[in-house]
């Protein structure tokens, strides 16, 4: 490589570098404006109907749910949701292996990127599809027998960070409603 060539590849390079870092900060700032306690209400606003924010311990024994799906799972309705057309194939993939969620839904989720997993769930009996209200870093935990859903788990975060801090993946946990409105 030319030396002139050269100092243009490594300029280049830097401002990619920055560029990277600057939008890393700038959703850093976002996310934090969405779920500070100050601004509750813009949370609320972002945040589904189907999800609400847990408040309190953290255990999936607390969210226990005793319904249990037998039988098959029902097709899914692409028609329940916009984006359900868009995902149809990982969708009917994952429904059919059968409920792994809250009883009697099935938690799919797929990758949209670098450190990005989209998630949907599937509700085994009437093949309705939900999208959750965000994506996740690093994957979900989540249990047949619990409405508990815990975004980005701490063991699964300090597996990818080991012992760097990353102030913008943290772990958000969500009680499922069973389709209601209720918060």
């Amino acid at each position: 490589m030319q030396p002139i060539l050269k100092k243009q590849y490594i300029f280049i390079r830097a401002i990619l570098i920055l560029l990277i870092f600057a939008l890393a900060l700038f959703f850093q700032t976002l996310k934090s404006k969405l779920v500070s306690p100050d601004n509750e209400s813009l949370l609320n606003e972002k945040r589904s109907e189907d999800f609400s924010l847990v408040a309190d311990d953290y255990r999936f024994e607390k969210f226990f749910t005793q319904e249990e799906f037998k039988g098959n799972p029902a097709s899914v309705d692409t028609t329940s949701h916009p984006k359900a057309s868009r995902f149809e194939e990982v969708l009917n993939a994952e429904a059919k292996k059968g409920p792994n969620f809250a009883g009697h839904y099935t938690l799919a989720s797929w990758g949209c990127g670098t450190i990005c997993q989209a998630v949907a769930i599937i509700d085994a009996k009437t093949g309705f599809v939900y999208f959750a209200p965000f994506d996740s870093s690093v994957g979900v935990d989540f249990r047949l027998n619990s409405n508990l859903l815990i975004v980005n788990p701490p063991e699964k975060i300090k597996e990818v960070s080991g012992t760097a801090v990353l102030t913008w993946l943290t772990t958000d946990y969500y009680r499922w409603e069973n389709d209601s409105n209720l918060q």
